[in-house]
């Protein structure tokens, strides 16, 4: 379910495995993915199935300022500033 491309699945499924005992880092690449997405619906999904569920998103995806209602674009680009960053790049 978490790697599948139905959105609103992640954050139950997730949940499910960090309950099973999984390691939940290998599955944030999923939401990552939707803070990118051509709809903000998902975005959104994807920022809130983050924060919840992945404590330090919280902090970067505010750094940069992240907000799934701005153009895609906009996300796009501060996503990859946020990356970047992470990485030790500017």
């Amino acid at each position: 379910m978490v790697t599948g491309g139905d959105w609103r699945r992640w954050k139950p499924a997730i949940e499910e495995l960090g309950r099973r005992g999984d390691a939940l880092e290998q599955y944030a690449i999923w939401p990552l993915g939707g803070l990118t997405s051509n709809s903000p619906m998902v975005r959104e999904a994807a920022r809130i199935t983050l924060v919840d569920l992945y404590p330090e998103m919280k902090t970067k995806l505010k750094q940069c300022r992240y907000q799934s209602i701005d153009d895609v674009e906009v996300c796009r680009q501060k996503l990859a500033t946020m990356l970047l960053q992470n990485t030790g790049e500017s």
